[in-house]
């Protein structure tokens, strides 16, 4: 019970914040660096200030992304430590490809009921 409610949380978490918007965001970043660096009317000069500033946008980027990957995991570690609290072994579980398992089958049927029944 606690690993189908962590689970649909994750899955919720996922689906409302925007972890694929910042996942492109961050590959726009890498081919504007790519064509910035294949350019020959762009001198090496201003190709360095490019990069540094392209630097600087994809750590922030990665940061955000980072923390939004913690949000999305956080319910099924809240589970964890309220399993634990009650003695039952989840994060064991979890660790074993039938915990794995579970969790790919709960999240996959979830999402998939969500989008019948959200989209008609």
């Amino acid at each position: 019970m606690l690993l189908a409610a962590g689970t649909i949380a994750c899955v919720e978490l996922f689906l409302r914040l925007p972890v694929l918007v910042r996942v492109r965001q961050m590959r726009d970043v890498v081919r504007k660096v790519l064509r910035t660096l294949g350019s020959k009317a762009i001198s090496d000069h201003w190709k360095e200030r490019a990069l540094l500033a392209y630097s600087g946008q994809m750590m922030g980027r990665s940061l955000s992304l980072l923390l939004m990957l913690f949000v999305v995991a956080l319910p099924l570690l809240v589970a964890c430590l309220l399993a634990a609290w009650l003695g039952v072994p989840l994060l064991a579980l979890l660790a074993e490809y039938r915990g794995m398992l579970a969790t790919l089958v709960i999240a996959s049927v979830y999402a998939v009921l969500r989008h019948r029944f959200s989209h008609g």
